[in-house]
């Protein structure tokens, strides 16, 4: 009776990790028999794939690039000073005037996973059932090398046009 894989930090990755794969699962006692799986995020908006199986609960990413946007890119519009939050959302040929990284470098996620199993009682039979839980913490980091690959991008574009 105990869960798969034992340590309470499922893992702290930057966000330029890629194909993330974990399989979360219940080990029964004798006189268990795990009937199903169920899981819950939080957050709820996350980057991860998670589905249930009859083994376990798989957590998957192929990639975690997006996780962090800029707090934001100000930009001037003819004689207007505007501001997006997002690369995608810059205009192309305006003048970029500031640029400011996510504010916070780092996301926390936590995975509850549970198991419902029937318990056999070893000398009557009787089944009982019951769920057992188990919480796993995650922990993305922020590659700044990313934002500042776009700022470079952004920037030798603006000059070649």
């Amino acid at each position: 009776m105990s869960w798969i894989p034992t340590q309470q930090t499922l893992f702290r990755v930057m966000d330029s990790a890629t194909h993330l794969n974990y399989q979360l699962q219940y080990q029964p006692a004798e006189n268990e028999t795990v009937t199903g799986y169920q899981w819950q995020m939080e957050p709820p908006d996350h980057p991860f794939t998670l589905s249930t199986r009859e083994d376990g609960v798989m957590l998957s990413a192929v990639q975690l690039t997006g996780v962090f946007h800029p707090q934001a890119l100000i930009f001037r519009d003819g004689n207007t000073i505007r501001s997006v939050s997002d690369w995608s959302e810059l205009p192309s040929a305006v003048a970029l005037v500031e640029f400011h990284p996510p504010a916070n470098g780092q996301r926390g996620y936590t995975l509850t996973v549970t198991a419902h199993i029937v318990i056999t009682d070893p000398l009557t039979g009787t089944e009982t059932d019951d769920d057992v839980h188990q919480s796993w913490a995650m922990r993305v980091r922020h590659n700044y090398d990313s934002g500042k690959t776009l700022l470079e991008n952004y920037i030798h574009a603006s000059s070649n046009s």
